[in-house]
């Protein structure tokens, strides 16, 4: 058996928010083993064409986060 854990990166914290990344994770909680992986990124300008919002204060938060972080709006 295994467990499933997902990580959301967006612009926004409502249901319309653009979302910049979506990453999985297949484990084994019991055997501290990682099953398999999954990423990926988004186009942010074509989400808003299609009605997608970005909300200032996240964009603001992730001004300030390192450039590492950063990264994920350079992986499309």
């Amino acid at each position: 058996m295994s467990d499933l854990m997902i990580d959301l990166e967006t612009l926004g914290n409502t249901p319309e928010a653009v979302i910049i990344s979506i990453g999985a994770c297949f484990f084994d909680l019991e055997q501290g083993k990682i099953i398999s992986t999954f990423d990926a990124c988004f186009d942010v300008d074509e989400q808003i064409v299609k009605g997608r919002r970005v909300q200032g204060d996240t964009l603001k938060f992730w001004m300030n986060q390192s450039d590492a972080a950063k990264k994920v709006f350079s992986e499309k």
